[in-house]
């Protein structure tokens, strides 16, 4: 996207809070922990394996299936609270609440705040992701530029989600 002085179509200003970086790590987060989690679950699916193995050697144990639903509830636990959890402590430690600008042309976006200056054509962005409160406009697989559905107009969001039809990869 050349730099030129023409008129987004939709011009947007945000603001960046704790609990809006929190929904983004949780949505982006839990997918990628699944997916970089493998040495985890392949511990727990071997520990489950000589839990069942040792019941079926023992006999039926109530012990068994108590040690079974331990694992359970903690990896549920692990892939539920863990993304919201580090982001919380991440922004505490590094961030603050910051406003910034979110240009949407008609081939690309450009997002600028006091930090700096990102701007990108949709055919280059990674991906765009809605959720019920939210837009990720993704510059990578863990980066991108949140776009609250608050602060969003409703022809805009339609403008986004028109996008993210046509450069969806």
């Amino acid at each position: 996207m050349a730099q030129t002085d023409r008129k987004p179509v939709y011009s947007i200003k945000c603001r960046m809070t704790e609990p809006s970086y929190v929904r983004f790590n949780k949505s982006v987060g839990r997918k990628q922990m699944l997916k970089h989690s493998a040495l985890i679950i392949i511990f727990i699916l071997v520990s489950l394996f000589f839990i069942i193995a040792s019941s079926l050697r023992d006999g039926f144990d109530w012990s068994y299936i108590l040690e079974l639903g331990i694992i359970l509830v903690l990896m549920a636990l692990f892939f539920i609270f863990l993304p919201g959890i580090g982001a919380r402590r991440a922004y505490k430690q590094f961030n603050k609440d910051f406003d910034y600008t979110l240009d949407l042309y008609e081939d690309g976006w450009m997002s600028t705040s006091d930090h700096g200056c990102t701007h990108m054509d949709y055919s280059e962005t990674s991906r765009i992701i809605e959720t019920k409160t939210d837009f990720y406009i993704m510059i990578a697989e863990r980066q991108g530029v949140i776009l609250p559905k608050e602060d969003c107009p409703e022809e805009a969001a339609a403008f986004l989600r028109g996008i993210k039809v046509k450069y969806d990869k």
